[in-house]
């Protein structure tokens, strides 16, 4: 894609390639539900980022019983290393269950990299 079709793109696309998945507290509140919207209906990608959510924070539930979850992300949010009172193996499993998360949520990225080069006429 041109460098100047990077710098056409909105603020919803901006935002979307911005976020990352990390670990919040359950009682914090981050609602990027209207950028995965604005993504899935302008451009007529299927993303099913709360299913990946839902099937990853699962699979923590059983390693680790404390407040955090995963959840998308822009500048908040703790890395796996950052909670307290864990063993190294819980930490590990963590670590290896939020790098499969955030390589998910990267293909999706990706495939929507691909789509807006050959649909909005990046070359």
């Amino acid at each position: 894609m041109r460098f100047k079709n990077y710098l056409l793109k909105s603020k919803e696309i901006k935002k979307f390639q911005s976020l990352q998945i990390k670990l919040i507290d359950n009682t914090q509140i981050n609602d990027y539900k209207d950028i995965i919207d604005f993504i899935k209906t302008t451009y007529n990608i299927d993303i099913d980022i709360d299913t990946i959510l839902l099937e990853f924070n699962n699979k923590l539930k059983v390693i680790y019983k404390g407040k955090y979850k995963f959840a998308l992300c822009l500048d908040e949010g703790i890395l796996p290393n950052d909670i307290k009172k864990l063993t190294r193996k819980q930490i590990k499993d963590i670590k290896i269950e939020w790098y499969k998360i955030n390589d998910e949520f990267a293909k999706i990225q990706k495939v929507f990299e691909k789509h807006l080069q050959h649909n909005v006429g990046g070359e």
